[in-house]
């Protein structure tokens, strides 16, 4: 007689199934039964599913691994991009100011040792306090804006002293709280463009529209050290920077000096490796105030232009 269904998988019935079909024919060809260890064949079927299954689990493990490395080798391009294109805008006004130093020379006295009564020497450009020069300059990240902390955000949201950074992925706030307040005392509500953090029968210390839009129940919060409420909220549209935390701050952080967490060079293959490598070479040469080839070229790309056309004013002018 057939043997008994071990499993009620599909599998399991596709081999019972057979093994009924070969015993029917033996038995109108005059043979004899040949039972078959059907649950033997299941579970061999069952091992093959579950490697292909580990398998595929591998090849998206490495898939997300390669995202990660494109996503850091990007923000790394990004930074590169904008610290040229301060460079450019940088030299672009030292050359507009010595044009005009040219169209007005200056007034030659008869003793050059004495000078008028009143007139006090300034110092030059180049010895001014280059914030200052950048303000005049009309510097918006130097005059407007503040340097990031050290986890690349500010010390207040909505006017209330809270600590508070980010990556480009997310939001984290760090609140100060009174001893002994518990997360039954607290209200902290999130919508995608809404943030509330208080204390119950108190007036909120955080309440405002969020700068940007944040994911839906994506919003978590703790107590630590007993008296820390740290709240991470999770961006909806990732790769980016935020000056502040919602749209009612009054001071805005200046997000080109935001640093990117670092990527491990051993997870990225050697095209890749190459690219930070000249990435993290350009920034070295930066630092030091020695121009790269490519800024060469741009510079003199930028005075031939301004040669060509000289009744334009190019003091104001940003090149992207």
């Amino acid at each position: 007689s057939p043997h008994r269904l071990s499993s009620s998988s599909s599998s399991s019935l596709t081999v019972w199934r057979h093994d009924l079909r070969r015993c029917i024919l033996n038995l109108r060809g005059g043979g004899e039964i040949e039972v078959l260890d059907d649950d033997y064949d299941v579970k061999e079927e069952m091992k093959k599913e579950k490697q292909v299954v580990e398998e595929r689990k591998k090849q998206l493990e490495k898939k997300k691994e390669r995202i990660r490395a494109v996503k850091a080798t990007i923000m790394a391009l990004q930074q590169e991009i904008r610290a040229l294109e301060d460079d450019v805008l940088r030299i672009q006004k030292e050359e507009a100011k010595s044009s005009k130093k040219l169209e007005t020379p200056p007034k030659v006295l008869d003793d050059p040792n004495k000078l008028p009564k009143g007139r006090r020497k300034k110092p030059l450009p180049e010895e001014e306090d280059p914030d200052r020069a950048a303000e005049a300059d009309g510097d918006d990240d130097a005059r407007n804006k503040l340097n990031p902390n050290d986890i690349n955000g500010g010390v207040a949201v909505g006017g209330f002293p809270c600590r508070w950074g980010q990556s480009t992925e997310e939001l984290e706030l760090f609140v100060d709280l009174p001893k002994g307040t518990g997360s039954r005392d607290l209200t902290v509500h999130s919508t995608p463009y809404e943030l509330q953090i208080g204390i119950k029968g108190e007036r909120f210390m955080i309440n405002g529209t969020l700068y940007q839009p944040v994911k839906s129940g994506d919003t978590f919060w703790s107590i630590e050290d007993g008296h820390m409420l740290h709240v991470t909220l999770s961006k909806l549209h990732g790769q980016e920077w935020w000056p502040r935390v919602l749209k009612e701050d009054p001071s805005n952080i200046n997000t080109r000096k935001c640093v990117p967490a670092e990527s491990r060079m051993g997870d990225l293959d050697d095209t890749m490796k190459m690219e930070v490598e000249k990435v993290m070479w350009k920034q070295k040469m930066k630092e030091k105030g020695i121009p790269t080839d490519e800024d060469l070229q741009k510079r003199k790309a930028m005075e031939a232009f301004m040669a060509q056309h000289p009744e334009m004013d190019f003091s104001k002018a940003k090149i992207n």
